[in-house]
């Protein structure tokens, strides 16, 4: 039997059960990947109550291709109040999702969304990130792929007000991106919020690292009062060439930048080879009560 995918509200404490008022959240097609991507994307409708924004990377448009599709729903009643569709056809518009604050200064929240499959001519597959207004769901940034097959805005995020211009800046990653170090290094870039230009960017330090897999902005864990960012890698396979030495696998990681100045705060290392270590990056707030 094959059925929908389906999204319900909860309240945090996850005691009480469903949210009275807000009915199970339910994808439109089948296998259309609904809830793929899912992010409070903050209060868009101007009802003091953030929405929530859902990804449907194989849905269809209103022609019948499959273009991928983000839905976004009261967070008062579940009802639909945006409703955003990819503009190539199989691009998985909707593969990851990140409220990224007031971009344009009218007062409500954007939102960015990836498009790894993005082509802007026939399979070429360079990819593409958005950010919509909140408001009314005009375009206000757009930026594309460097590489064909780099899948460019496979993960997306927040990256703070990174440039210290008090708008808040994006971040996209690549993490089949080549680099200096190889094939599939991986690299992630971070953009203006105010005027859409690339202010820095991060590549993989080895062939085959795919930095970005995961990215995150987790504000301030360095003491600097400014956001940092996480980025995490794929497991690498090393060696096994003719003449060269036995193959090795280098586990997966996850890289802390310093927000503003991009200088590496920490490292954190996976304690097994492809335990799958940084597959899911989040903030935490202050868990222990250190400040």
């Amino acid at each position: 039997m094959v059925v929908k995918r389906v999204v319900q509200f909860g309240l945090l404490s996850g005691l009480a059960g469903v949210l009275s008022g807000c009915p199970p959240l339910i994808g439109e097609d089948f296998f259309d990947g609904f809830g793929l991507a899912i992010e409070d994307v903050g209060d868009l409708n101007g009802d003091l109550i953030h929405e929530l924004a859902c990804g449907a990377p194989d849905g269809m448009g209103e022609d019948g291709v499959i273009y991928g599709e983000v839905r976004v729903y009261s967070g008062i009643s579940g009802g639909r109040v945006r409703n955003w569709v990819g503009t190539s056809p199989h691009s998985r518009f909707g593969s990851a999702i990140a409220g990224v604050g007031d971009m344009n200064g009218d007062g409500f929240g954007d939102v960015l969304v990836g498009a790894p499959r993005h082509s802007v001519t026939d399979f070429q597959m360079r990819g593409r990130a958005v950010v919509h207004s909140g408001i009314d769901g005009s375009i206000l940034h757009e930026w594309f792929g460097e590489s064909i097959g780099s899948e460019f805005g496979l993960g997306v995020a927040s990256a703070g007000d990174y440039d210290g211009d008090e708008v808040p800046d994006a971040m996209v990653a690549a993490w089949q991106q080549p680099g200096l170090w190889g094939a599939m290094a991986g690299k992630v870039y971070i953009y203006s919020g105010a005027d859409g230009t690339e202010l820095a960017n991060f590549e993989g330090s080895a062939e085959g690292e795919r930095l970005g897999a995961r990215v995150a902005y987790v504000g301030d864990l360095d003491g600097d009062d400014v956001g940092d960012l996480l980025m995490s890698t794929a497991p690498v396979d090393t060696g096994g060439g003719e003449g060269a030495a036995p193959k090795a696998i280098v586990p997966s990681r996850v890289y802390v930048y310093t927000g503003g100045t991009g200088l590496l705060h920490a490292t954190l290392f996976a304690e097994a080879v492809r335990d799958n270590f940084g597959i899911a990056l989040a903030a935490m707030g202050d868990v222990d009560g250190d400040g």
